[in-house]
């Protein structure tokens, strides 16, 4: 590890940190991860960090310039010349990202993989370890490149998760890295408070013909997501209950699975019932937040779920497959179900339904309203603490 800068933190020095964000289809929650933390930070007005946000469409993410954050767009680092491309591969240096960091005097990149030598600390975030619980659910490029990311922080000897439930699977399947540092960076979510209730039930409902009860589902149809497990506790239960869903139809890995998961609801006479709405705009999604009975996330694996987070702080409650991650993240009167349960999802959605009480759900409003603040506001400080940790081992 090698790092020609001399700087060291004291005083009033600026850390100018560099992050690498794609603006691209398919991860939305992974772009919506990176302006959440650039919110949480221009919040702050931070006079100890600023905050390079390097993309490959800086007009897209223009909203996020703030007194902590720059957005820039970057050719070098997402369209490199043949000839970076060939020093990278063979020794394992990426150019882009040294010269991005003379250019803007950046001290530090978070969220990239490290090179075997770079002019100042990289430390790599991996959101979860799913390809060692689920390897079925990627090729062998995806499983042979996430192993090498991972093991590439031999090198800058720091890693960055998003819950301590990664951070321990990092532990067990990587013991060979025990030099290498962990950071745990708990995110929150992006919410206009103000416009959750912003949209009539009565537009709502209209706008997708919605029954007077439903379940709200806002994953994208990857096949980890466990949809399925959702449509077969729906044929279990009576008409009235409906669940909706909503988010990026396409899984690049799994193609075929929407219209696997589209026969089964057919062929559960179920079209009806479960609704998919795909991508809908944000307001909308605010009101199916708010306008529903509860929210379901089934998902077979999970780093630090958006959903869980999203609905948390909007003080809706949730169904959720028992995943040490939603344990960990532990909304308010929650339930649980194991993830190959239907019978047991369909006995929690019967007891939402049973136990709904408005004066409780608005005073779980009214509490998550009040801890939404503080939880970005601590997004951001924890990852100041961390930049400054990490420049602290320099």
């Amino acid at each position: 590890m090698h790092y020609g800068t001399e700087k060291t933190v004291c005083g009033n020095f600026m850390i100018n940190v560099g992050i690498t964000v794609r603006v691209a289809d398919g991860w939305l929650g992974g772009l919506n991860y990176f302006k959440s933390l650039a919110v949480a930070l221009n919040n702050i007005s931070s006079k100890e960090v600023h905050v390079f946000f390097l993309t490959n469409d800086a007009a897209a993410l223009s909203h996020l310039n703030g007194k902590t954050v720059t957005v820039k767009e970057s050719s070098r680092v997402f369209c490199p010349s043949l000839l970076i491309r060939f020093l990278r591969k063979i020794t394992s240096i990426d150019f882009s990202l040294w010269s991005e960091s003379i250019e803007n005097d950046i001290t530090i990149f978070t969220h990239v993989q490290p090179g075997r030598y770079s002019r100042v600390p990289e430390v790599f975030w991996m959101p979860d370890f799913q390809h060692k619980y689920y390897p079925e659910f990627f090729n062998s490029q995806e499983l042979l490149s996430r192993d090498n990311a991972i093991r590439s922080t031999a090198w800058s000897r720091e890693i960055l998760f998003s819950s301590a439930s990664a951070e321990r699977d990092f532990r067990q399947f990587y013991p060979e890295l025990t030099d290498v540092r962990s950071h745990v960076l708990r995110f929150a979510p992006i919410l206009d408070v103000n416009a959750i209730g912003a949209m009539s039930e009565s537009s709502i409902r209209e706008k997708y013909k919605l029954r007077n009860t439903f379940f709200y589902l806002p994953n994208q149809f990857w096949k980890h997501k466990n949809h399925q497990v959702v449509v077969e506790a729906l044929s279990a239960l009576s008409d009235d209950f409906v669940v909706v869903c909503s988010g990026e139809t396409r899984d690049h890995r799994n193609p075929e699975y929407i219209q696997q998961l589209l026969a089964k609801v057919s062929s559960a006479g179920l079209n009806d019932r479960f609704k998919i709405l795909g991508v809908v705009p944000r307001e909308d999604m605010y009101a199916l937040f708010n306008y529903a009975v509860a929210v379901i996330n089934p998902s077979l694996f999970e780093g630090w779920s958006t959903t869980v987070e999203e609905a948390k702080y909007i003080g809706k409650r949730l169904i959720l497959s028992d995943i040490s991650v939603h344990r960990e993240q532990n909304p308010a009167d929650a339930l649980y179900f194991p993830a190959d349960r239907a019978d047991q999802l369909a006995d929690c959605m019967r007891r939402i339904v049973v136990e709904y009480d408005p004066k409780i759900e608005v005073a779980r409003k009214s509490k998550a309203a009040l801890a939404y603040p503080g939880a970005v506001e601590n997004f951001a400080l924890d990852y100041i603490d961390i930049i400054k940790s990490c420049m602290e081992k320099m």
